[in-house]
């Protein structure tokens, strides 16, 4: 195959607003036309519209016009209500119905109208159905958008053509693919011509498949157009760049047995899409009982289906990467950005794959002279990072790379891992608003310096902005843009009344609440979608913290002694700013730590205190010659005793413990061991003081009404569970995490199956 120096393709323009909101304009569409009211008929003034179309509260009028009516009858599937207009005058079914140039075929289709457009498709001529709207979109791509296969089937019956038509904004096929309509996409697979499809229009069916996880039909795709493994289109996009955020598995170059690749052999392609043969082949094996039994085959059909085919895929794309020149390989690798995008959603195998062809990737570096493994640092993803022990010697040399910033890697490890530190750097950020509030009420004799200060801090802010221009992070600089020059308008204006200036300064501040909140909501989920796992399921601050000194930890043994006092070019030390960005999360650790420390040595005083009268106020008496128990040698007496020893010591157990966390010092390194251990121990204990005060009241029982009753002590002795396992149930989540954070951590760096070499 003979490549081109230029692999670019430009996008059209309007297929980028097309496809890039394809979702939200489908809903659009069908809001509209959920509320009859609000839409606009042609011709038709508002007031008849609103007199004519049912209202929000679901009250009937009468309809008015023929149009109202079948755009009525088309939202509800009402053939009955239709059929008598379209037997008067056809030519309505061609009119157009909104301001949109929607025409009743249209709105049925966004309504999901079955049994409507049966019929009204019988009436229709097969010309009618390639009618568009002013948008150019035709009936048959609303049916493809609407994920209906029979709507669709309907349409494609009576007209063979519409699969294969391209309107102004594409195919019917790729509108399916980039809302994920998976059952859609392969019925339109098996009856639309890829030939008629321009080189865009490929890749962006493909790739809308690749971000859909529909693998087999991508694989199809690729396998009749391997050119597109090399294709950038507008945004620095490729295929490549679609799979670098895929989860996938390369299990088939692992040396599994004959067994399992007779079972990968069977399951590499989806039954969807496979001949009839291999389909029966394939149903007839997987009712075989020892197949079910033994090896759970089946269970390939999900999600570990979904990941060997999307690592085939990626051995397919690669390998006819490879065959670019090196320049045009290199030129690839760093205009779509696929290692860093790779690094940053932790996609190990996406980078094993590729490094074990090409070992030189390790070295490439992106705009901001950052290796996979300075992403890796800064985003916490371990499993990427743990590649670095696999490389030999040479991690001592990637290790020496400093970034435009003048970090190093120590450094990236140092600041705050997202998306926790996003929230916590607009806190901070946000931090003297506070301290205005306070001067409220104080006399301002100069309104200038005043605002002066509000608007240096807002400049700050707003240089300390994300390098990443998501739409949200863009509106929260335009919002806080726009306040600073509010600011500078007011600026030298004369203000006598410090009424007068309170009440701008409330306003101003309420302002920049309004963007703290703003950005603490909507900026950053974007980044939250990047993080591994187990960072974010990390419970509490506190163990956050500890994962963060872990990181810090682990990146420091592999630094040269030199990097640990290296200043940036902000003059800070690794350790200066790592102390400088987790001073927040220190405070909301140590509030965290304190606070469940607080409630729990509340519960096991509690315990305690019950559980040491429960000693000397034994069930059934005492005997009053001796003073031993009555029922000292009965079994159930027995386990009373030791049931409430447990629960006594291990409540004091849990009481020492939470009384220790709450005397510590809380500093940085009190969170790496000594606080998990011992809110480890807490925790503990204060579960088995529970269950200890738990059996010893179902063993009371026994002791006290076994005689007098038959089926009342188990049920109670059954019941007395449910709080052992409500407590279980709510509280191991923290208690889990804290076995991890403890006992695990120390496994976290820990090289895994991944070989590069």
């Amino acid at each position: 195959m003979n490549y081109s120096p230029d692999i670019s393709i430009t996008r059209r323009s309007s297929a980028v607003s097309r496809y890039c909101s394809a979702k939200s304009y489908f809903d659009e569409i069908e809001e509209q036309d959920e509320g009859g009211s609000r839409s606009d008929i042609e011709n038709q003034s508002p007031a008849r519209l609103q007199d004519a179309l049912l209202s929000n509260s679901g009250r009937k009028t009468k309809c008015r016009t023929p149009q109202q009516i079948l755009y009525q009858a088309a939202l509800r599937d009402d053939w009955g209500a239709a059929e008598p207009i379209l037997e008067k005058d056809l030519s309505l079914a061609r009119a157009k119905m909104t301001e949109r140039g929607e025409r009743v075929l249209h709105i049925a289709a966004v309504a999901r109208s079955t049994r409507f457009i049966l019929e009204l498709v019988n009436k229709m001529e097969e010309s009618d159905l390639e009618l568009p709207n002013n948008g150019g979109t035709n009936a048959f791509c609303f049916a493809a958008a609407s994920g209906v296969v029979k709507i669709a089937s309907i349409m494609r019956d009576k007209n063979k053509k519409l699969p294969n038509i391209i309107s102004k904004h594409g195919s019917a096929i790729t509108m399916a693919a980039l809302l994920g309509h998976k059952d859609m996409v392969v019925y339109l697979y098996k009856v639309t011509d890829l030939a008629a499809l321009d080189n865009l229009e490929r890749f962006e069916l493909l790739e809308a498949t690749i971000q859909h996880e529909l693998y087999d039909v991508a694989l199809d795709i690729f396998k009749k157009d391997t050119a597109l493994a090399t294709t950038i289109v507008e945004g620095n996009r490729s295929l490549l760049h679609a799979l670098s955020k895929k989860a996938l598995t390369i299990s088939w170059r692992d040396p599994d047995g004959k067994w399992k690749r007779f079972v990968h052999m069977l399951n590499a392609g989806s039954m969807r899409v496979c001949s009839p043969v291999r389909r029966i082949f394939i149903s007839m094996i997987s009712r075989m009982p020892f197949i079910t039994r033994f090896e759970r085959v089946w269970v390939i059909r999900g999600k570990s289906l979904l990941k060997k085919q999307a690592g085939v895929l990626l051995e397919e794309l690669w390998a006819e990467c490879l065959q670019l020149p090196e320049a045009e390989l290199a030129r690839l690798i760093s205009k779509t950005q696929i290692l860093n995008s790779a690094a940053k959603a932790g996609n190990v195998e996406f980078l094993a794959v590729l490094i074990r062809d090409h070992p030189d990737l390790i070295w490439k570096v992106d705009r901001r002279k950052h290796t996979i493994f300075h992403v890796a640092a800064l985003h916490r993803q371990e499993k990427v990072y743990s590649l670095i022990h696999q490389i030999g010697a040479v991690k001592d040399l990637i290790t020496l790379g400093v970034d435009v910033d003048g970090n190093n890697i120590l450094h990236l490890a140092g600041k705050l891992g997202q998306p926790i530190p996003l929230k916590q750097k607009i806190r901070q950020q946000f931090g003297e608003i506070e301290e205005l509030k306070q001067k409220l009420g104080q006399p301002m004799p100069c309104n200038d310096i005043i605002l002066e200060s509000i608007k240096q801090l807002l400049e700050e802010i707003l240089q300390q902005r994300l390098a990443e221009q998501t739409p949200a992070n863009i509106e929260y600089e335009e919002a806080l843009q726009q306040l600073i020059t509010e600011i500078d308008q007011k600026i030298g204006q004369p203000s006598p009344c410090n009424i007068i200036m309170r009440k701008a300064l409330q306003k101003l501040i309420r302002e920049i609440e309004a963007i703290k909140k703003l950005a603490e909501t909507v900026c950053f989920k974007e980044e939250e979608k990047i993080m591994p796992p187990s960072f974010l399921r990390v419970s509490g601050a506190a163990l956050r913290l500890q994962r963060e000194i872990l990181w810090f930890k682990e990146v420091e043994k592999i630094v040269p002694p030199s990097f640990l006092r290296m200043k940036n070019n902000d003059e800070k030390t690794p350790r200066q700013l790592f102390s400088e960005e987790h001073k927040l999360l220190l405070k909301e650790g140590e509030r965290w730590m304190r606070d469940t420390a607080n409630y729990c040595m509340i519960v096991a005083t509690l315990i305690a205190t019950v559980m040491f009268a429960a000693a000397f106020t034994v069930p059934g008496g005492n005997n009053d010659n001796e003073g031993t128990p009555i029922m000292l040698k009965l079994k159930g007496f027995t386990v009373f005793v030791i049931s409430d020893a447990v629960a006594m010591f291990c409540s004091i157990v849990s009481i020492i413990m939470f009384l220790s966390i709450l005397t510590s010092r809380y500093n940085e390194d009190d969170f790496l061991v000594s606080l998990p251990k011992k809110l480890l121990l807490g925790l503990t204990t204060l579960f088995a003081s529970i269950v200890g005060m738990l059996v010893a009241f179902a063993a009371t029982f026994f002791l006290v009404y076994n005689n007098h009753m038959a089926w009342q002590p188990k049920l109670i002795a059954a019941i007395s569970g449910v709080p052992v396992a409500l407590f279980g149930c709510l509280h191991y989540k923290l208690w889990w995490d804290t076995v991890k954070s403890t006992y695990w951590s120390k496994f976290l760096f820990k090289p895994g199956k991944h070989r590069l070499y």
